[in-house]
């Protein structure tokens, strides 16, 4: 397991730099760690077909989103999905959009090429089986990073007492179709066994997705502007306050 507690630990290097710099880079950070520690504790509980597998499936899609982050830093050229994420990262936009974004270019991208990578010298559908019982680990975490967003957003607090559950169901409902999807992803990628024409594909997708993640950065709808914009005047000012509150979690 210390390769998984290699990337928490850089997960957490990330949140500190956050904290220091004032980066809304840190939001998704906070969620992607307190994901990452229940994957973990999943493997641990031997909750999988194939644990070890899982293990290193976790750490190469982790690394994707590792790779990007430092690569921003260091002003390397990274995928257009995650530069479009880092890019806003000081931009005072909504929580959830950060959030979004984050979640689209790891989900969308990142999480398709990681199935592929892990799995190059097997078939693919031995992956299935595990991969699905990761949408019911997400699910358990629905609850606990809504209150957390909660805390830091009134708006999204009352909007989340006005839907009931119904808001936890649209979200896990929106995170499966996004990883059925990916799944479908990966099966292209892993069908593509030159080189040079899967980087080409993925390319292609991150392309694709990055349209998609300026969207959510920057809707074409008035209306969801409105909305987004009263929802991000109700939420602290100092951004060190909201990746303290989501770093805390319950």
């Amino acid at each position: 397991m210390e390769s998984i507690d290699r990337v928490l630990a850089q997960m957490d290097e990330i949140i500190e730099e956050s904290l220091d710099n004032a980066s809304r880079a840190g939001i998704f950070a906070c969620i992607y760690r307190r994901t990452t520690a229940a994957i973990k504790a999943a493997i641990e509980r031997k909750t999988f077909d194939d644990n070890h597998r899982m293990t290193v499936f976790d750490v190469n899609f982790a690394d994707l989103y590792l790779s990007a982050y430092q690569g921003f830093k260091q002003n390397q050229e990274i995928s257009c999905s995650w530069a479009v994420s880092f890019e806003s990262s000081q931009e005072e936009l909504a929580v959830i959009q950060h959030l979004i974004m984050g979640m689209h270019a790891h989900i969308s991208l990142d999480l398709g090429i990681a199935a592929a990578e892990t799995m190059q010298s097997e078939h693919i559908n031995k992956l299935s089986n595990d991969y699905a019982k990761i949408n019911n680990i997400l699910a358990a975490l629905t609850d606990s990073m809504q209150a957390s967003i909660n805390r830091i957003s009134p708006v999204m607090s009352v909007i989340d007492v006005i839907g009931g559950k119904m808001d936890e169901r649209l979200a896990n409902m929106g995170i499966v179709y996004a990883r059925n999807r990916s799944w479908l992803i990966a099966r292209e990628l892993w069908l593509l066994k030159d080189h040079e024409e899967r980087q080409q594909r993925i390319r292609e997708i991150d392309e694709e997705m990055a349209v998609w993640s300026e969207y959510i950065r920057k809707p074409p709808s008035r209306f969801l502007r409105a909305c987004l914009k009263g929802i991000k005047t109700f939420e602290p000012k100092d951004v060190r306050k909201v990746i303290t509150v989501l770093r805390k979690g319950d």
